[in-house]
Parts: C-alpha cells; structure tokens; sequence
C-alpha cells in the first residue's frame, strides 16, 4: 500500500514538472520572436488573447479599452477560436486562415459571433486610431490574379527581357528548352510554390547551386526594375481593371471583418505599461478609387486613394524567390 501511494505521489510530481516545463517552453517561445516562430507565437498569442477576453477578470486592460473605445455600453461576455454557427455549407469556418480572414470571435451583450482581427508588434508603441486598423500587420490578402493585366504585362516584359532573350540561359547554362509564355507563367511565375517545368526547376536549381543554397534572383530583379519598361506600358484601361479588382477584393475582405483589434508591446506582461491595445469597428464600405500612385523600386509598390481619402496598399512581388514562382499581388 505504501509503494502504491510512492508511486502516485511520484507520478504526480512528474506530471506536474512535464506542466511546468511546457509552459516555460511556450513563454520562452514567445518571448523569442522570429519571423521562423512568427506564426507560433501568433497562435499562442490569440489563445492567450482569448482566455482574457473570456475570463471574469473584467478590469483587465483588453476588457475595459473595449467600452473605452467601441460603445461605452457594449461589453465582452465570451471569446473563441472556433465559430458556434455554420457556413451556408453546413461546416464550420476556423478562424485565422486564407479562407475567412481573422483571427478569433466575441460575443457582447448586444451583439453575437463578431469576427476579431488582430494585428501586433512586439515593438511597444502607442497606437495612432486615425491610421487604418491594419497599418501593424502583414498584407489582409493574398492574390494570383492570374488575367490581371498589370500581373500579365510584368510577367511578359520580364519573359522577354530574361528567358526569350537567352540571356538566363546563358548566364546560368540552362540546358532545358525555353517554355513558351503562357505555360512558363502557368507552371512557373504563377505557381504556389516550385517552379513545374524543366527550365524552371534547371533555373532555380543552377541559380542556387552557383550563388547560394537560399539565394534568389535579386540581381535581376533590380536590373529588370531599374529598366523601368513595365509600368510604361500600363494604359488607362489597365488601370482602371486594377482600380475594380482592389474594389472587389477590399470590400469582400474588408466587410468580413467586425472588430479589430491592434496590440503593440507584450500582452503577456503583468504591467499595462508595457503594451498598448486599441479597438476599431468594421471598416467602411469602400465606394471608389480615384487614383494610383506607382512605385517601381525593387517590388511594384500601390497605393489607391480612395474617394473619402481612405488608402490601400498593394504589393507586386514574387513569393518564393525572386524570379522563380509564386508572382502576386497582395493588398495591405
């Protein structure tokens, strides 16, 4: 009876030292923050986030800057990652991937199953609320417009200004036959991942073997840039298909988002001094953009402005090294 009760209050210390040891390992992870563990710590981050928002700890800064800011008569009543109500489809949605764009939900006590987007940075700043909600975080979408015309009309002037003309082949001794255009942006350029086609696979292969294990095309890049051709062959009608694509695609984001929320500094610090949170409501529908600005350094860089001065950024790069695969077109 007494090895029995040993061995029980031993196991329980050892199950209790595992506990301790896992939670030591996930702050440690926290406060170790990479772009590696980056979306690590945001998981660990929003269940945190969540455990706060649903605890009966209602003084807690998270809690009150939300009737600071939101509605004064509105307060919090639960937090979660997974929805309580379906898609039309009959499954749950999970919050936080490509397909519904935030991160968690609340409920008030006037409102249910409100979508919370959170944007962070470890950088402990304050918040200015007259920025748009996102200006902390990474792009809210992630695009291949495959027919876009200002996606097209780089794509091309880049296959013809290095793959056509010969001259990757040659600098690189690229053996595999030049695809022609449309399977090379295909299986290539526009490809969520790898490059597909003999060629493109020989590219990055030899590209990699002569200047790096994790190199990219940089040095092109930025000759290709430097020529400036692409952005002189956008015509007026290119744009304006861009001005109604980012319409499209701003406000079906957009709109999809109820609440957001911005938190800069440590939110797993005992002291509020060292984090600063601000929440915003949904953002307006965006009725029309007026202009667009261009720059055309390294990346093609946009900006639209839109009628009430609201602003989007947008982002024309390649994804997975420069000049392999993976081209986009992401919006921020």
């Amino acid at each position: 009876m007494y090895n029995n009760f040993f061995t029980v209050y031993l196991f329980s210390i050892l199950i209790s030292r595992s506990n301790f040891l896992r939670n030591i390992q996930s702050m440690s992870k926290i406060m170790m923050r990479t772009r590696k563990n980056a979306k690590e710590n945001e998981e660990l981050d929003m269940k945190y986030i969540v455990k706060l928002l649903s605890s009966s700890n209602s003084n807690h800064k998270i809690v009150t800057t939300f009737r600071e800011q939101i509605d004064k008569d509105e307060y919090i009543v639960s937090a979660y990652i997974e929805p309580k109500t379906v898609s039309e489809s009959g499954k749950k949605i999970k919050a936080g991937n490509r397909t519904t764009h935030f991160d968690c939900y609340i409920d008030t006590n006037k409102r249910n199953g409100l979508c919370v987007e959170h944007k962070g940075s470890k950088d402990n700043k304050p918040i200015d609320p007259t920025l748009v909600p996102w200006h902390l975080g990474v792009q809210w979408h992630n695009g291949s417009p495959k027919e876009l015309k200002v996606v097209d009309k780089y794509l091309r002037s880049w296959y013809e200004y290095w793959i056509v003309s010969g001259r990757l082949s040659e600098k690189y001794q690229i053996v595999a036959p030049i695809p022609e255009y449309e399977v090379w942006k295909s299986r290539d350029a526009m490809v969520q991942g790898d490059p597909k086609t003999p060629y493109g696979k020989e590219l990055k292969q030899k590209a990699r073997e002569r200047n790096g294990e994790k190199s990219s095309l940089i040095e092109e890049r930025d000759e290709f840039m430097n020529q400036n051709e692409f952005s002189k062959e956008l015509t007026v009608e290119d744009l304006e298909e861009l001005k109604q694509y980012v319409l499209e695609i701003a406000n079906s984001c957009l709109q999809k988002k109820d609440i957001w929320l911005q938190i800069t500094g440590n939110i797993h610090s005992e002291s509020e001094d060292d984090y600063n949170i601000q929440w915003s409501e949904k953002c307006p529908i965006v009725s029309e953009i007026i202009d667009i600005e261009i720059n055309t350094k390294k990346n093609v860089d946009f900006v639209f402005i839109c009628i009430d001065g609201f602003r989007i950024s947008g982002i024309m790069r390649w994804g997975k090294g420069q000049g392999f695969s993976n081209f986009r077109f992401d919006l921020k």
